[in-house]
């Protein structure tokens, strides 16, 4: 599924449920306050609420907000071209038709290379090859000449001219390729703590944990952290329990967050790293580890992700500890009044 399309089945299921979208409208800052925080529109229109959840990527006010001027991007000397190449053309080439398998969906093929790797699946499962279905290509390559941040868009023969010395098959798919951008690799610093010291303004998804450009994890990291606080808020009942849950949110997330990012040294951003002390150490660690240790690092990101539910992780902090918090708040306080006599001794005499 493209994000297009996702995007569109996000939008339709909120509106299905009640959700209010402003289309065309851009917040211009962010008040906090313990009771009330709000929003300012660049229309000037100030908006009130309960509790504000910062969901707008790596490149946002979010950020700025919980970052301050703290926020920082490191160049890694790679960029990615993320592109589409038709599968009508990629059919017509006996060579190419292997990666377009229609009994294997889902696939994902990766290509590591010296200073260079690939990551290409189908946007969709090919049952048969129709008109508009693309083939994805993450293309991670030295950046020889620093490129615009986060994103621009360049000519197929830009990618070509990148591709030069990669796999045969991969310069015939840079040749047939279409929409090529261009996005620069950096490094962003993560949240330690998702919630707002000030009051109830959580980040979640790239906005609190950024993850490299093309990461096939970072879209199912960003949808569990939304699922598990949507667990959470089913279960709302009081307002005092706003900070509680988010603060729970927080914790649970933020640790299998760590675990993915943990692995990231198996993908092809990683391996493709240029000539210095990192590569080596990448290179030093991925010969050490072999093929078994790569794939297992990589089910562990993929148990990290996919094979878990995020709702049911909120069910068991509720039992475990969201209904103990509510019957330790139901009992009624103990009062211990203490009393101290003084007697007074009398002497006889």
């Amino acid at each position: 599924m493209q994000y297009g399309a996702f995007r569109k089945l996000l939008y339709e299921t909120a509106l299905k449920y009640g959700v209010i979208v402003r289309a065309n409208t851009k917040v211009a800052s962010v008040n906090i306050k313990p009771d009330a925080p709000s929003v300012t529109l660049e229309s000037g229109e100030e908006i009130v609420a309960d509790v504000i959840i910062g969901a707008d990527g790596c490149h946002s006010l979010s950020r700025q907000v919980m970052f301050g001027d703290q926020d920082y991007i490191k160049r890694k000397n790679i960029v990615m071209y993320n592109t589409v190449v038709p599968v009508e053309k990629m059919a017509e080439d006996p060579e190419l038709v292997p990666y377009l398998e229609r009994d294997k969906v889902g696939m994902v093929v990766s290509w590591f290379g010296d200073r260079y790797g690939v990551m290409g699946f189908p946007s969709a499962e090919i049952k048969r090859v129709q008109q508009g279905d693309v083939y994805n290509l993450h293309v991670y390559t030295p950046e020889t000449t620093p490129m615009p941040v986060p994103v621009s868009e360049v000519d197929s023969a830009h990618l070509v001219k990148a591709m030069s010395g990669c796999d045969p098959h991969l310069r015939k798919m840079a040749e047939m390729a279409t929409q090529v951008y261009a996005v620069p690799i950096v490094e962003r610093p993560h949240l330690d703590d998702w919630l707002h010291e000030d009051g109830p303004f959580l980040a979640i998804g790239e906005a609190a944990h950024p993850l490299s450009s093309g990461s096939i994890y970072a879209l199912s990291l960003a949808a569990a952290d939304g699922m598990m606080l949507g667990r959470l808020f089913y279960h709302l009942r009081r307002k005092d329990q706003i900070p509680v849950f988010l603060a729970a949110l927080s914790e649970m997330r933020h640790k299998r967050v760590q675990e993915v990012w943990n692995v990231q040294s198996t993908n092809p951003a990683a391996m493709s790293m240029p000539p210095g002390v990192e590569q080596s150490e990448g290179l030093a660690a991925a010969e050490a580890m072999g093929d078994g240790r790569a794939l297992t690092m990589t089910q562990d990101a993929i148990r990290a992700v996919f094979a878990y539910d995020p709702e049911d992780e909120a069910d068991n902090w509720l039992v475990q500890w969201g209904l103990m918090r509510e019957r330790t708040q139901s009992e009624a306080p103990l009062t211990f009044a203490v009393a101290i006599a003084h007697q007074n001794e009398q002497t006889e005499g």
